[in-house]
Order: structure tokens, then C-alpha cells, then sequence
């Protein structure tokens, strides 16, 4: 099904609007004893064609909906539901249908959040299989990325993370992902902490989450952040991207300290438009390459590719004590 916000389904719509318009003009005077509703159905066929390539055009413009799903009842992007900061499991549970359905996006707001001088609250994902299997914990991709891309088009803001989730590389991937967007005013210091030990403990407490096994990704500017917070916490996160934005490459120094990380370790480096690629054999498993169309949905699914599929809750049972 083609995209709703894709230009080929606003050309091929654009093309039928001047097919019928054409045809009409053709058949205006040939049409004989029904001339009267030949003429009034070729109008108003004319008519609902240029007012739907007209809301394509407004809607590509605006991502007023992203994904069929969010036109015919899914996830809604002009604004995502707010989860109450206790009985967040209530809350889910009463969401579970639509949950099941297309996932789930809303923001998070646990007790502790105004203390981690974010610019927003943290924005959340649950995959559909989240809802499916009740007796699973999954892994977690955390994105952190600067407060200034959400105001730009793309993965990066309120709006852009339905249609983020939507695509196929992520939409097939059973892991939570949850987008961080710090403050300016935010000490790294205080930054790696929060993405270290306040919000995991805190997403743990809320969310089925496995506590390894996680990935981090460093867009832009904060890349740097993402790269310390791995390399100081190897127990819990087993993957890290770095992800340019546009065509701002990220620094030399930051691809350098990414090959001096420890052999066995899973990055990949998205540089920008000049990367820099590994030359000879790097100590660790660094991989380099051009910017994807969609960065970001490519970067999460192959951080999903390094994580362990969600693991089922211990399967308990009495057994008698041999003699």
C-alpha cells in the first residue's frame, strides 16, 4: 500500500484528476440521452479527485496523518497520549486493543522526570508483541537526540515518531524504543547519569524491560553523550549507532574513540556526508556507512539485529525433593 505521505500515491492521484478532467471535456457533447448524468457524475468525479489531491498535498506538508492506520482510527500523530505517572499498567491495560493492533506511542512521564532537565518528556513505543505476550520482557533502544530536530520533519518530534514506528524496518521489531531529547542546559555529566541509572530504573519499574541487552543511539550533537554512556555501561547496553544529521558529519574524534572501544563491541557509525570508514582491521566490530534515506529506522533496526529476542518470564514448578 502506497505511503500517504509518499509523492508516488500524490502523482498517481494528481494523474487521474487530469484523466477524468480530460475525459470529461472528450465526452461532453457525445454522451446523447444521458448527457445530463454523464455531465454531473464526470464533475463531481473531477471534483472529489482535485479535493483529494489537494489533501494529499496539505497532508505531506503538515503529517497531519502519516500511516493509513492513523486515517482510518490508529495512532493519531498531531498528539500523543499522555501516560498517568502512576498505574501506568492500568493505563496500558485499558489500551490494549489498539495496543495489539498497531503498538503504541504515547509520552512518558514518570515521577522523576522533571529532575533529568529534559526539553520534553521521554516518548515511548510499545510493538504490538508487547501487548501480545503479557508474559515477556523486551530489550529497549534508547534514542537520544537534540531537542532542535523536533521542529524539523522526519523521526524527530511528537509527531514524527508514529510514522517513525510505522515503517517496515521498525514496525517488525519487538523492542520498546524510547526517544530523549535533553535540554540545552543539561550538564553531560548530569545527562549520562539519567541515561545510565534514573531512567532505566525507572522504565524498569513501569515496563516489562529486560535490564541487558539494550542499544543506545547518539544523534547528532549528542552523539558524543551516547558513546559514554556505552562505553561505561557494557552490562546493560550491548549496541550503539551514531547517526549524523543531514549533511553535518559527526566529528573524526567521535568515529576515532568509536574504533578504540573494546574487540567484540556491536556500533555503527552513520557519519554523515563525508564518513569516515574503517581502514585495515579495527579493534572492534565498527561498521561505517552513507546515510540511508530514513536514518533512523535504519539505525533501529539493525541495533534490533544485535539485541536477543524478548525473554519469557521463569517457568516455576514444584518438585519433590529427591530422597
Amino acid at each position: 500500500m502506497m505511503s500517504l505521505t509518499g509523492l508516488p500515491l500524490f502523482v498517481l492521484c494528481l494523474i487521474a484528476t487530469l484523466g477524468a478532467l480530460t475525459l470529461v471535456i472528450v465526452l461532453w457533447r457525445r454522451l446523447g440521452r444521458f448527457r445530463v448524468a454523464g455531465r454531473t457524475l464526470g464533475i463531481v468525479l473531477c471534483e472529489a479527485l482535485a479535493l483529494a489531491s489537494l489533501g494529499l498535498a496539505v497532508n505531506r506538508n503538515g503529517d497531519f496523518y502519516p500511516t493509513w492506520s492513523a486515517l482510518l482510527g490508529g495512532v493519531r500523530t498531531r498528539s500523543q497520549p499522555h501516560a498517568l505517572s502512576t498505574n501506568l499498567t492500568d493505563w496500558l491495560h485499558a489500551r490494549t486493543a489498539e495496543g495489539e493492533r498497531d503498538g503504541l506511542v504515547f509520552t512518558w512521564k514518570p515521577p522523576t522526570e522533571s529532575a533529568w532537565h529534559l526539553a520534553a518528556a521521554p516518548i515511548v513505543y510499545l510493538p504490538p508483541a508487547y501487548f501480545h505476550r503479557a508474559d515477556s520482557s523486551f530489550p529497549v533502544a534508547v534514542v537520544v537526540a537534540p531537542a532542535s530536530l523536533a521542529r524539523n520533519p522526519g523521526a524527530w518530534g511528537d509527531r514524527g515518531i508514529s510514522r517513525l514506528v510505522a515503517s517496515t524496518a521498525v514496525a517488525a521489531m519487538p523492542a520498546v524504543v524510547v526517544l530523549v531529547r535533553p535540554s540545552n542546559a543539561v550538564a553531560a555529566t548530569s545527562l549520562s547519569l539519567t541515561l545510565r541509572r534514573g531512567l532505566p530504573a525507572r522504565l524498569g519499574g513501569d515496563l516489562r524491560v529486560t535490564a541487558h541487552s539494550w542499544a543506545i543511539i547518539g544523534v547528532g550533537a549528542e552523539a558524543p553523550i551516547a558513546l559514554e554512556v556505552y562505553a561505561h555501561e557494557p552490562g546493560r547496553f550491548s549496541a550503539l549507532g551514531l547517526l549524523a544529521v543531514g549533511s553535518t558529519p559527526l566529528p573524526a574524534g567521535l568515529v576515532s574513540d568509536a574504533r578504540r572501544l573494546a574487540p567484540g563491541s556491536s556500533v555503527l557509525v552513520v557519519a554523515g556526508a563525508t564518513p569516515h570508514r574503517t581502514a585495515g582491521r579495527a579493534r572492534s566490530s565498527l561498521s561505517v556507512a552513507e546515510p540511508p534515506g530514513s536514518q533512523l529506522a535504519t539505525v533501529l533496526a539493525w541495533a534490533y539485529a544485535q539485541m536477543p529476542p524478548a525473554l519469557a518470564a521463569p517457568l516455576l514448578a514444584d518438585l519433590p525433593l529427591s530422597s
